[in-house]
């Protein structure tokens, strides 16, 4: 697969959450949960445009890694990898993937939290993607 056509089809899944949000923009409340505590408290409320804002955040920092990623050869000035090395193309779908589940936790979270319930960003949730992320990175290091 072309540099291109990965980089294309990454920025489709990162932009997911961006448009799931937009979707249900117009029966989303005025004030959501923006922040939780260790506790799984909400500790602080914003508005329906932070929520935005702070999606479309996660996507740049989540393409910008992988643009880094993928064009790894280009600034390594060890040029420890080579412009057909597969490491950091695994790394670049990796983190996209991860960073856009965790998006779309933040955006379920927020969009159907109701007072007192835990949301989809639990310990265990946080705990487990983590763990996935970290069994993915240590299966790439083989």
């Amino acid at each position: 697969m072309k540099k291109f056509q990965i980089i294309l089809l990454q920025v489709i899944i990162s932009c997911i959450p961006l448009i799931s949000l937009l979707l249900r923009w117009t029966r989303l409340p005025e004030k959501l949960p923006l922040h939780w505590d260790i506790n799984n408290e909400v500790d602080r409320f914003g508005s329906k445009a932070e929520l935005l804002v702070l999606s479309a955040v996660v996507t740049v920092i989540s393409l910008s890694v992988s643009l880094l990623l993928l064009n790894i050869d280009r600034v390594d000035p060890k040029k420890s990898f080579s412009p057909d090395s597969v490491l950091p193309k695994k790394f670049s779908w990796t983190i996209v993937i991860f960073i856009s589940l965790l998006n779309i936790g933040i955006i379920q979270s927020s969009s159907s939290y109701q007072p007192g319930e835990t949301g989809l960003l639990s310990g265990k949730f946080i705990g487990l993607t983590i763990g996935l992320l970290f069994a993915a990175i240590g299966n790439f290091m083989n």
